[in-house]
């Protein structure tokens, strides 16, 4: 446009830089540093992506000012036609503008009523805390995962209470308390099932309790060989059954024996078994004992994980709590808790960085509102969509701080840099622009989605989300409140 006025390369260049160079710098400054800011995680993908995209971002900018005006500049020295582009870009703006210069408070009024729908959504927003959710796609290492909980008759990602002791005696005494508190859990719903070494030795305080019930029988008076014999004699007589009468007795006999004799099995009778699944449970070597416990249909949740690590730790060091949902656990902690950081951090950076290039503090509000509304948004449309956060995505509530302020930016340095001081005016000027910037990020950010790598696909669709709300905020809601409050702004006018 300047180009069509002055015919003159340098002077049109000129006259875009002052008027855009500052808009381009800062919204630079505020992506690159909402990707350095995830640097703060300990994740290291996270870190890596913080890394490349934030340098990537400032060298866009200095080939955008640099490069890229001094090939207009060169092309233009062949003809000023070469450059120009004639045709209007911005379809509909005429009317669009004249929609939100004639009524802002219509416009305000629906934008405070999707502002609540959004807070309903929020109120449907959960975090999805199960790993296996976010594998690639297909993963052969899930599939398989799956296939041999299927059948084994378990489902879901055990946790595993391991147990070691200096002796066996103490050993027999921790897998008794094991049984007994895992079949509480049990019968809590806590888990749904679990599988430890009672399945080749019962709990040792139930062996005490049948031995002492099986001596009894054996000693009991009326337990007689000669009645019990003459019983089952008749019996198998009566049915027709054919037997050797001696046999029977010293069988019975030999039953009476083993009830008085009858005695509790340990770890040193189950040894010398020798059977080979034992060792799925017990390690006869460092004198430990495994538990599986697995999780009911919905799954590890918080508070369940966080009352048996509780219990696991008043045991002392011999007792130990392991397995994916406890590192996954750990992980998801320290990635939300340092997203939430980098967030922060962004947005105290963000407000600095504008404060500083416009220096006024309205200003400075209105910049922030399309995003901080974009922001809402997204997380509201996440709710209603059924799309949850995870240790993957919730990185984009930062990057979306940073990407989406560039669109009030654009915005409102059209609208102070202008001479008319006018909002439809510069609409048309930043209208365009904001709409190429956000879908440019959405093809980029976009083609994520394709990811087979779920975790990361849900980084492009937030980020996509975050990017036509911030854009829809920038163009509709902040162009309706510039024009009830224009006046306020006239002497913010850089």
């Amino acid at each position: 446009m300047n180009l069509k006025k002055h015919d003159n390369p340098y002077a049109a260049l000129e006259i875009t830089l002052m008027k855009t160079g500052p808009a381009v710098i800062v919204s630079a400054l505020t992506t690159s540093l909402s990707f350095f800011c995830i640097l703060v995680t300990k994740f290291k993908g996270l870190y890596e992506l913080g890394v490349v995209a934030g340098i990537g971002v400032i060298l866009s900018m200095m080939c955008n000012l640099f490069l890229t005006n001094a090939l207009l500049v060169w092309l233009s020295k062949s003809g000023l036609q070469r450059i120009q582009y004639g045709r209007k870009f911005f379809y509909g703006g005429g009317n669009l503008t004249h929609i939100l210069i004639g009524k802002p408070k219509y416009i305000l009024t629906m934008s405070a009523i999707l502002v609540c729908l959004a807070g309903f959504g929020i109120s449907e927003l959960k975090f999805n805390n199960n790993p296996d959710s976010l594998a690639p796609v297909d993963s052969p290492a899930i599939l398989s995962g799956k296939k041999l909980s299927e059948k084994i008759g378990k489902k879901g990602e055990p946790l595993n209470i391991v147990i070691k002791s200096n002796n066996k005696k103490e050993l027999s005494r921790a897998f008794d308390e094991l049984e007994t508190i895992s079949t509480r859990w049990k019968h809590a719903k806590m888990i749904e099932d679990y599988s430890s070494l009672n399945t080749f030795m019962p709990k040792p305080s139930d062996q005490v309790i049948n031995v002492n019930t099986f001596r009894k029988i054996g000693h009991d008076r009326l337990l007689r060989i000669d009645s019990l014999g003459k019983v089952l004699i008749s019996a198998l007589e009566k049915n027709g059954f054919v037997f050797e009468k001696d046999y029977i007795y010293k069988y019975l006999h030999e039953t009476a024996t083993t009830l008085k004799t009858i005695k509790s099995i340990g770890f040193d009778e189950l040894e010398a078994m020798s059977i080979p699944n034992v060792s799925h449970f017990y390690n006869k070597h460092d004198l430990s004992i495994v538990a599986y416990l697995y999780p009911t249909t919905r799954g590890w949740d918080k508070q369940t994980v966080d009352t048996i690590q509780k219990y696991v730790t008043s045991k002392g060091g011999t007792w130990l709590l392991v397995g994916k949902p406890i590192l996954f656990n750990e992980i998801q902690s320290s990635i939300i808790w340092n997203s939430g950081i980098a967030t922060v951090l962004t947005v105290v950076l963000n407000l600095i960085i504008i404060y500083w290039h416009f220096r006024k503090f309205l200003v400075v509000v209105l910049v922030m509102l399309p995003v901080t509304l974009g922001f809402v948004f997204t997380v509201g449309v996440m709710g209603y969509a059924n799309i949850s956060f995870n240790v993957f995505n919730i990185s984009a509530v930062a990057l979306i701080f940073g990407l989406g302020v560039d669109y009030g930016i654009y915005v409102i340095q059209a609208y102070l840099m202008e001479d008319t001081v006018d909002i439809g005016n510069a609409l048309r000027i930043s209208g365009k622009n904001v709409i190429m910037c956000a879908a440019t990020t959405i093809a980029g950010c976009g083609s994520l989605i394709t990811a087979k790598f779920i975790g990361i696909a849900t980084i492009g669709i937030v980020l996509s989300i975050g990017a036509i709300t911030c854009a829809f905020t920038a163009l509709i809601i902040l162009p309706a409140i510039i024009t009830l409050k224009g006046k306020n702004l006239c002497y913010a006018r850089l």
